[in-house]
């Protein structure tokens, strides 16, 4: 009896280590390689829904073509509304955008999500997967509120065909920072998923490569011009300092449009 015990609980043991080494080899497999396409369903409800709006859209990036698309979402008498789409990889370079309700989410191929939108345009997700995008969006908030002053900052310098590059550099490089501090210590006082907090400060880990690449344009009422007076080797440093080639940060929105303006 206690033999037949023994190899039982053997037997549960090995289970159990190839059920974990077969989630983490998953895990470092997606890692590597995060092109997995599959079908995006989103399911959504306007809560107190008068019809002024009977159509809205969701716009996502494809992460190879580097393409925005749109979807078109229908809203029917009741305020619900349905759509499905092929998506290549996970992206948190997606919105919703219904008249003036306007918020980005994260979107990983072959999940569903449920969305709820509030009648003051507030949303919350719900289901198997809500918890993520609710803490992703949360933090965002949090992060946008704190740092409002130093973002219309930085707007200045792309708009001041003056600005020193070096200056500049330092100034989003010291932003980067405190906004990662900001989100350890927001983290130590909520609960947050470890791949929100993960998602999120990569994310913020890019915004200097995003912000300088677009530095080399000048944006002065609606007009784009080509700033004078970069270093020489303006490009080879961001290439230098910020990976091109980085799986792990093909999800995250400043990546995104990081190395959707190399030229």
């Amino acid at each position: 009896y206690h033999n037949q015990m023994k190899k039982e609980r053997f037997i549960t043991f090995m289970i159990t280590c190839l059920v974990g080494f077969n989630i983490y080899a998953q895990d470092k497999f997606i890692s590597a390689n995060p092109i997995h396409p599959g079908e995006v369903i989103i399911n959504g409800h306007v809560n107190k829904y008068k019809g002024l709006d009977k159509t809205g859209s969701i716009t996502f990036v494809d992460a190879v073509t580097r393409i925005d698309n749109h979807e078109l979402i229908s809203i029917d008498s009741t305020g619900n509304f349905k759509t499905s789409f092929d998506l290549v990889c996970p992206t948190m370079f997606s919105y919703i955008q219904i008249g003036r309700i306007f918020f980005f989410l994260y979107l990983v191929p072959g999940e569903t999500y449920t969305i709820t939108i509030n009648e003051n345009g507030t949303h919350v997700f719900s289901g198997e997967n809500s918890a993520l995008n609710n803490q992703i969006f949360d933090l965002n908030e949090a992060i946008r509120a704190r740092f409002k002053k130093d973002m219309d900052k930085l707007n200045l310098y792309y708009q001041n065909d003056q600005s020193d590059y070096q200056s500049f550099e330092k100034f989003c490089d010291d932003l980067s920072k405190k906004k990662l501090a900001f989100v350890d210590e927001y983290c130590k006082k909520k609960e947050i998923n470890q791949k929100a907090y993960d998602l999120v400060k990569l994310d913020i880990t890019y915004e200097p490569a995003w912000n300088l690449i677009g530095f080399r344009m000048v944006s002065s009422n609606t007009i784009l011009k080509k700033r004078k007076g970069l270093p020489a080797n303006f490009y080879q440093h961001l290439y230098d300092r910020f990976q091109i080639n980085n799986p792990k940060a093909i999800a995250c929105k400043s990546y995104m449009n990081y190395i959707s303006n190399i030229r």
